[in-house]
């Protein structure tokens, strides 16, 4: 591979790797110190608390660790996936989270539409458990899970033609939830995905990689 001459700090790439754990942790809620503690000690991760940084760069503004700090939380952070798995075969996504219209009931769109063929199949894109399966008015048949990688994240998978799990089974990811569909509110076929964290709705594209 041709090297591009380019040389970087050690700090700064030192920083680059906190900035993304700091996030990492933010999102899943758990004490860094805790996380690398038990690394070390091989020991299972900690169990979710309520840390969370603010600005990941401001003790070292103006320093090469603190650069690289904010590259990695905003790597991660914001354009990168925060965990998940995409949930069928299609990519085709045709509304996004916070999208305007008029055919939304709360006038913006709450969640990921996936375009696909009916009957395409829907799989878990996380661990956990089924809280919830059922007709569930303009969402049509719904799947809610409660996802055991993430703390306080629910993935509710909409509009699906039929589903094969009920409430209280445990999922892995890729576990078969069902078949793409067209039931409640919609114009054709497609899945829609909406992601809750801490009961507040969020943008689901983060938590499909």
């Amino acid at each position: 591979m041709a090297s591009t001459g380019m040389k970087l700090s050690p700090l700064y790439v030192l920083g680059v790797g906190i900035g993304g754990l700091l996030v990492y942790c933010s999102v899943r809620d758990i004490n860094p110190l805790e996380l690398v503690k038990a690394v070390l000690q091989g020991n299972a991760p900690p169990a979710a608390g309520s840390w969370s940084p603010s600005n990941v760069g401001t003790m070292f503004a103006g320093s090469d660790i603190g650069a690289g700090l904010n590259l990695g939380a905003n790597a991660i952070g914001q354009g990168g996936p925060i965990g998940g798995k995409w949930p069928t075969d299609s990519h085709r996504i045709s509304a996004t989270f916070g999208q305007k219209g008029s055919m939304w009931a709360s006038g913006y769109h709450d969640g990921l539409d996936i375009d696909g063929a009916c009957g395409d199949a829907v799989w878990s894109p996380t661990e956990g458990r089924v809280t919830s399966s059922g007709y569930a008015g303009a969402y049509g048949n719904r799947v809610i899970i409660h996802s055991s990688q993430m703390s306080g994240v629910y993935y509710w998978l909409c509009h699906l033609e039929s589903f094969s799990v009920r409430p209280g089974m445990t999922v892995t990811v890729g576990t078969p939830i069902g078949r793409m569909g067209r039931t409640g509110n919609t114009t054709g076929c497609h899945l829609h995905v909406t992601v809750t964290k801490n009961g507040t709705k969020v943008d689901p594209k983060p938590y499909l990689s």
